[in-house]
């Protein structure tokens, strides 16, 4: 199942009140990493669904994390992988912030991929 986005963000009004809730002083700086990317979602710990087959928007990335929007809620600690054009990440949930009805960021700490 593909699940397709629709970014918000259009203009900078439509998210710089979010954005700002987000900068702060970071050790590692992001780079912007905007655009789509295939990802399988990892149900919580404890759970016996099966993993999401989805497509995310990704948001920045830093060598130590990325960011994607997505339209469910993530809980920390649920591994996500990413495919962006035969690039492969794979992370853990740190955080996520619902932003509007059905769109939520998502910060991610890197992991081995594999």
């Amino acid at each position: 199942m593909t699940d397709r986005l629709a970014d918000p963000c259009t203009s900078p009004a439509d998210c710089s009140e979010s954005q700002m809730d987000t900068e702060i002083d970071r050790q590692f700086p992001r780079n912007e990493f905007r655009g789509q990317a295939e990802a399988t979602i990892y149900p919580p710990a404890g759970s016996k669904s099966a993993p999401t087959r989805c497509t995310v928007l990704t948001r920045d990335l830093s060598n130590r994390g990325f960011g994607i929007a997505y339209n469910e809620p993530l809980r920390p600690q649920q591994r996500v992988e990413l495919n962006s054009g035969g690039t492969q990440l794979a992370g853990e949930v740190l955080w996520c912030r619902q932003i509007r009805p059905a769109f939520y960021i998502i910060g991610c700490r890197l992991l081995p991929v594999g």
